[in-house]
C-alpha cells in the first residue's frame, strides 16, 4: 500500500454524545439493557474505566485498540489489451495491545499469565464507496476472536483504469467494536475521503519521495541510536545517532531526526496560497497527521509526536516543486520535545521490545498551477522490517508514490547488572562493565570475539538465585538456558527449574524476585555476527542477539471466565442482529 492517510472518531462513554451514538448503533439503551444484559453491564465497567484514566496523570497508559485505514490505491493484475488491470484495494488494520499490561487492582488469573492475555473479541467491518458513481465497491464484516491484530486488504471485483481512478472520489469507512481483558468495551469508527491523488493520465502527483533522516550507515540494517552518551570505542563506525543529556530520573527525552525531500510532479508546486490568493499553511491542520513511535513488534504501544501544530509546520520549505521536510527546525538537537517514560525503552514489567517504528503521518497542501486549484494529499514515513516490506520497494527512497520506508530504529540498550562476571575463553571472570571490543569470550559455540558492547538504563532488573548460591542479576525477557537445552525468558523461570552452567552442571532455582535498579546495564556482540550463549555468574544465558532473536513459546488459549464469555456471546450476537457482522 502507498497510502496511509487516516480519519478517526475516538468514542468515549463519558460523553453522553458520543454514548448516545455508540448505543443507538447497537440498537438503542432500552433494547440493549432488556435483551443484552452483559453488555450493558460491560458499559458501566467500561465508564468506570474511562474515568479512572482521566485521574491519573500519564494518560498513556490507557489500553487502546488502534484502526488504521489506508486510502483507497491501485493495485496491479494481469495484462489486458496490452495494460495492466488495476483492482482498487484498501486495507484496515486493527492493532490491539498485546495483553503485557495489566491494569491497576487488576489480578492476573491462575494460569494466565500476561503475555498471553489477548483481546476476547472484536468486530471489524467496512466498506470502500465510489462517490462519483455512486457505487459501492467493496464491503467488508468479520469477527474475531483472541486476537492481538489483524490485517485485512479490502479489493474490489470491479476493475479500475487509472484514467478513470483519477476522476473517482472514493470514501473508506471501518468500524471496530472490541472488548479487551478487563471486560472493557473499545469502539471506533474511522472515516477518509480519498481526493484525488493523480492526474487526468493516472499520475501520481509525487514523482520521487526521499528520507535523509533517519538513516543507517550499514545500507538496510536497523537505524542503530544512542542515547544519553556517545559511542565508545567498540561502537565508533557502527552507530549511526547519539544524543547527549537526554535522560533526566525516569524520563527520556525523544531524539529521532525526520529530515525528508518531496519531489511533486512537474506543474505542480507547494501550496502557499488558497485560489483567492490568500496566504495558507502548507501542511494542512487536519488532526490528523503527526510523527508518532510504536513500540515493539508487533506493536503494543503508540506514542503520538506532542509538539504543537505552530512548531510542526514550520519544518516544511517550499522550493520550486520541492517540498523539504525538517525536522531539526524544531531543535537543533532532533529533539521532538516528546518527554517519555523510560519503561517506554526499556525491558521491564512493560515490554515493550527494543526497536522502535517511526510512523509519520502528514497532510500536505499542493497546487495545480495551470488551474490554481489546491489539493491535500497524504505522505507518510514508515518504519518497516525487512522481511515485511513490499514487493519492489527499497529503503529510503520511492518514484511515483506517496509512502518512503525506512529500517526500525534500534535503541541499544544492555541486559546484564553491572558488576556481572562474565567467563572468558580461560575460564577467567571479567566485569560485564569492563568488557571491551577484542575480548575473547567463552560461548557454548567455542571462544568468540567481542564485536560492541551496549550499555544503558533499567528501573527493573530480577534477581535468580540457585541452590548452590549463584545469582544472576538481569533484564526480564533475557532468555536463559534450562536443564535440557531449552531457553527461556527470565521473568518466566520458577523456583523449582534447573539452569546450567558452562560445565554443564545444573542448579536449581531458589528464589526468583525482582529488584529496583536505577544503574546501567550492558551486553555485547561477536565478531561473527552470530548468536551466542555465554556464562553469566555462573549460569548461562544469551547474549544480545540471543535476546533479540528469541521468541516465546506460543501463547496458552486464554482462559475465559464466565462473565468474559457471556459478554462476547451477547456482543456477537448484537452486532448480527444489527447487521454489524453477516
Amino acid at each position: 500500500m502507498n497510502e496511509h492517510r487516516t480519519g478517526k472518531y475516538k468514542y468515549s462513554f463519558l460523553n453522553p454524545v458520543d454514548e448516545e451514538k455508540v448505543l443507538d448503533d447497537l440498537g438503542g439503551k432500552s433494547f440493549i439493557k432488556e435483551k443484552y444484559p452483559s453488555v450493558w453491564a460491560a458499559v458501566q465497567r467500561t465508564k468506570e474505566y474511562e474515568r479512572e484514566l482521566q485521574m491519573k496523570q500519564n494518560s498513556e497508559s490507557e489500553i487502546r485498540g488502534r484502526v488504521i485505514v489506508s486510502c483507497p490505491n491501485l493495485v496491479g493484475g494481469e495484462k489486458k489489451n496490452g495494460g495492466s488491470i488495476k483492482r482498487l484495494s484498501s486495507m484496515l488494520q486493527m492493532r490491539l495491545e498485546d495483553g503485557t499490561y495489566i491494569a491497576s487492582g487488576q489480578k492476573i488469573e491462575e494460569g494466565y499469565s500476561p503475555e498471553s492475555k489477548t483481546w476476547p473479541y472484536a468486530a471489524l467491518s467496512g466498506t470502500i464507496r465510489n462517490l462519483t458513481d455512486r457505487i459501492n465497491v467493496v464491503s467488508y464484516a468479520e469477527e474475531f476472536t483472541d486476537v492481538n491484530s489483524v490485517d485485512q486488504e479490502l479489493c474490489s471485483e470491479e476493475i479500475y483504469s487509472g484514467i478513470n481512478f483519477a476522476e473517482k472520489r472514493v470514501d473508506t469507512y471501518c468500524n471496530y467494536v472490541g472488548v479487551d481483558f478487563n471486560d472493557v468495551i473499545h469502539t471506533e469508527e474511522y472515516h477518509v475521503l480519498n481526493e484525488n491523488y493523480t492526474d487526468h493520465k493516472g499520475d501520481m502527483l509525487v514523482s520521487h519521495f526521499d528520507a535523509i533522516k533517519p538513516n543507517s550507515i550499514h545500507g538496510n540494517n536497523p537505524i542503530k541510536m544512542l542515547y544519553d552518551r556517545e559511542p565508545s570505542d567498540s561502537e565508533k563506525g557502527i552507530i549511526d545517532y547519539s544524543y547527549k543529556n537526554v535522560r533526566s530520573d525516569n524520563v527520556v527525552k525523544t531524539c529521532i531526526p525526520i529530515q525528508a525531500r518531496v519531489q511533486l510532479k512537474n506543474g505542480y508546486v507547494p501550496a502557499e496560497t488558497n485560489r483567492a490568493g490568500e496566504r495558507i499553511d502548507i501542511l494542512n491542520n487536519d488532526g490528523f497527521f503527526t510523527p508518532g513511535l510504536i513500540f515493539g513488534n508487533p506493536p503494543t504501544r503508540n506514542i503520538d509526536y506532542n509538539s504543537d501544530f505552530n512548531a510542526i509546520k514550520t519544518c516544511f520549505t517550499p522550493d520550486a516543486n520541492t517540498l523539504d521536510i525538517d525536522f531539526s527546525k524544531i531543535s537543533a538537537d532532533d529533539c521532538w520535545d516528546v518527554k517519555m517514560d523510560v519503561n517506554n525503552y526499556t525491558t521491564g514489567s512493560y515490554e515493550v521490545g527494543r526497536d522502535v517504528y517511526l510512523h509519520a503521518d502528514f497532510s500536505v497542501n499542493i497546487k495545480n498551477v495551470s488551474k490554481n486549484t489546491n489539493i491535500a494529499i497524504g505522505i507518510s514515513i514508515v518504519s518497516v522490517s525487512k522481511e515485511s516490506l513490499p514487493a519492489g520497494c527499497s529503503y529510503y527512497h520511492t518514484l511515483n508514490g506517496l509512502t518512503v520506508y525506512i529500517p526500525p530504529i534500534n535503541i541499544r540498550w544492555g541486559c546484564f547488572a553491572e558488576g556481572t562476571r562474565i567467563t572468558m575463553c580461560d575460564g577467567s571472570t571479567k566485569r560485564v562493565d569492563d568488557i571491551m571490543r577484542g575480548d575473547v569470550l567463552f560461548t557454548t559455540a567455542g571462544p568468540s570475539a567481542v564485536e560492541s558492547v551496549y550499555r544503558g538504563p533499567e528501573k527493573t532488573l530480577l534477581c535468580i538465585c540457585t541452590e548452590k548460591g549463584k545469582v544472576l542479576k538481569l533484564t526480564h525477557s533475557h532468555p536463559v538456558v534450562l536443564a535440557g537445552g531449552g531457553m527461556v525468558r527470565a521473568r518466566d523461570i520458577r523456583p523449582g527449574q534447573r539452569v546450567l552452567s558452562r560445565t554443564h552442571g545444573e542448579d536449581t532455582v531458589k528464589w526468583v524476585f525482582e529488584i529496583d535498579y536505577k544503574g546501567l546495564v550492558y551486553n555485547f556482540e561477536f565478531t561473527d555476527g552470530k548468536e551466542h550463549i555465554v556464562e553469566a555468574d555462573g549460569i548461562l544465558a544469551g547474549e544480545f542477539i540471543a535476546q533479540n532473536s528469541y521468541k516465546a513459546p506460543a501463547p496458552r488459549t486464554p482462559h475465559r471466565t464466565p462473565q468474559t464469555q457471556a459478554l462476547v456471546e451477547e456482543l456477537s450476537a448484537l452486532q448480527r442482529v444489527k447487521g454489524k457482522i453477516k
